[in-house]
């Protein structure tokens, strides 16, 4: 009886839409700590052209979580465009400790390449690539299908190299020196059209103002978040001054400015190297916008500033869906919408509704706890101790074996040591094999890459501010459930808007987008096609 209820479920997908032809463009946009709540907390407030529109044609997963426990900028985009999670495609945080230099590794490091200048270079800024991306991506698959061309755009460097994989091309701007670069991994040298965005592109200091009366925000009265920047100003209006100095680079990163130069250069892009032009082709343009991230960091999500940075997004991307419909066709494009990860609430703001905040981590005074419990228990020498890289704790192997110990007996008793201390509501011996994994152990089982990963895994208690830069500094990065929680619409002008509430994951994405192209998978891809989007394809 099953089977057949299954049949006639799949026959119902068939039919809610008419057949659509295959798209000549995927758009895939990830905004950067976008919390899978705070669209529809601001629905009303937007204009018709921008996340309304996508909102009104889009296949709506209202619960969509990233299946990982650490959950960050480069880790998430990693995720979304491999549809695996760091385990398996090897990016486990945005940088890591090495065992073998014992110095840390940016996600996007690679010092065998270099960055090609542009009018604006003064100092010089390391290569990048994807060399350390170790899973094929969508784009990689599109272009290994020799089904169209693929490119990544966005502030940042990882975000853009992540989204176009290690055969599209991927361009991020400079917060150095300014303009939008790549790397020789890339390029020989710039395109002509790049060469001349670049020209054009002059910084220019300016105030960020409300762009609406203040009794007109949901969060007109907030509690003002406190920042060390003195400079950019405590309160509107913020200042993006000293250009073309890097601290206004700094600046322009945490005001609406980012996300439109950013769709600037991607309608630049997209213009110009023609996208979704080519008869019985689809191709892949992945655009991820910083601006949340930036503004949530310093001011978090309950903000005016993070409220009128949405509401400028909100136009940004109108103004990029009216490009898109102008050189492609909206009725050609299938556009996805996501996050790399979500956000907590603000200190201030949690404080402000009385729950308990817990203090960060006092790592100095961590670290002589590890070193005293393994000289007590095991008279291991400091050196022991390699390095404390949240959520990673990293142990010297070959001294553990010099005493004769085992390994899996240290890393566990170390753990559970560590669970019993204020602070710290869980510590993971890693790989996790000897228990039945929950859904936190799962998570946390998806971050062990047995080349990067430290030997013990920490987790947080909810609501602990991890305070690297300042006292009252948001963050992210947890498993839980606010840090997971993304959107993800698929749009198209033909999808009749709906809603559906069962579990996905970012890990359907890339599968999803594949099956819709009906080409292979990512090589580590474990998620499923989404039989609501795939339906209406195929």
């Amino acid at each position: 009886m099953k089977y057949i209820c299954s049949i006639f479920l799949f026959l119902g997908y068939l039919n809610a839409y008419a057949q659509i032809n295959q798209p000549k463009l995927v758009v895939q946009l990830v905004v950067d700590q976008l919390r899978g709540d705070l669209i529809y907390k601001h629905q009303q407030q937007f204009a018709n052209g921008g996340f309304n529109y996508l909102l009104s044609h889009a296949i709506d997963y209202h619960n969509t979580h990233h299946p990982h426990a650490n959950t960050t900028t480069c880790a998430g985009h990693a995720t979304v465009a491999t549809g695996s999670f760091p385990a398996l495609h090897g990016v486990i945080n945005n940088e890591w400790y090495d065992r073998k230099s014992q110095q840390m590794v940016y996600c996007m490091e690679d010092l065998k390449t270099n960055i090609l200048n542009t009018p604006h270079t003064r100092i010089p800024t390391p290569g990048r690539s994807p060399k350390n991306l170790y899973a094929s991506t969508l784009s990689d698959e599109i272009i290994l299908s020799q089904k169209g061309r693929a490119f990544g755009v966005s502030l940042k460097d990882r975000s853009a190299i992540t989204l176009a994989g290690h055969a599209g091309k991927a361009f991020w701007f400079d917060t150095t020196n300014g303009g939008f670069i790549t790397s020789t991994y890339y390029y020989s040298q710039y395109p002509q059209w790049v060469k001349n965005w670049n020209k054009n592109y002059h910084p220019q200091d300016y105030d960020w103002n409300l762009s609406r009366s203040k009794i007109e925000y949901q969060n007109a009265n907030s509690p003002v978040f406190h920042h060390e920047d003195e400079l950019f100003g405590q309160t509107f209006p913020h200042h993006i001054t000293q250009s073309p100095n890097p601290e206004y680079f700094k600046a322009l990163s945490r005001s609406p400015k980012a996300d439109q130069l950013t769709a600037e250069f991607a309608e630049q892009l997209l213009t110009e190297e023609r996208l979704g032009q080519s008869v019985g082709k689809t191709d892949y343009l992945g655009i991820s916008f910083s601006g949340v991230d930036a503004i949530g960091h310093q001011f978090g999500p309950n903000s005016l500033e993070s409220e009128d940075n949405l509401l400028e997004l909100d136009k940004t991307l109108a103004h990029l869906l009216a490009t898109i419909d102008k050189q492609v066709g909206l009725n050609n494009t299938l556009i996805v919408l996501t996050a790399d990860h979500g956000v907590n609430d603000g200190p201030t703001y949690l404080k402000a509704h009385h729950i308990i905040e817990i203090n960060p981590i006092d790592i100095p005074k961590m670290e002589q706890y590890i070193r005293t419990v393994l000289k007590k228990q095991y008279k291991l020498p400091e050196q022991t101790l390699m390095s404390i890289t949240p959520p990673y704790i990293y142990l010297d192997h070959k001294l553990i074996n010099q005493h004769k110990l085992k390994l899996s007996e240290v890393k566990h008793a170390l753990a559970q040591a560590l669970t019993l201390r204020p602070g710290i509501f869980k510590a993971y011996a890693l790989p996790i094999t000897d228990i039945e994994k929950d859904w936190l152990s799962s998570k946390v089982n998806t971050m062990y890459y047995p080349e990067r990963s430290g030997d013990i895994y920490l987790i947080p208690p909810p609501n602990q501010s991890y305070g690297k830069k300042s006292p009252d500094r948001v963050a992210h990065g947890s498993p839980w459930q606010y840090d997971s929680y993304v959107p993800l619409l698929f749009v198209h002008p033909d999808f009749k808007a709906q809603r559906i509430f069962r579990p996905t994951y970012t890990t359907d994405i890339a599968p999803t987008l594949s099956a819709v192209l009906v080409m292979k998978n990512p090589s580590a891809a474990v998620g499923q096609p989404l039989p609501e989007v795939v339906s209406a394809f195929n």
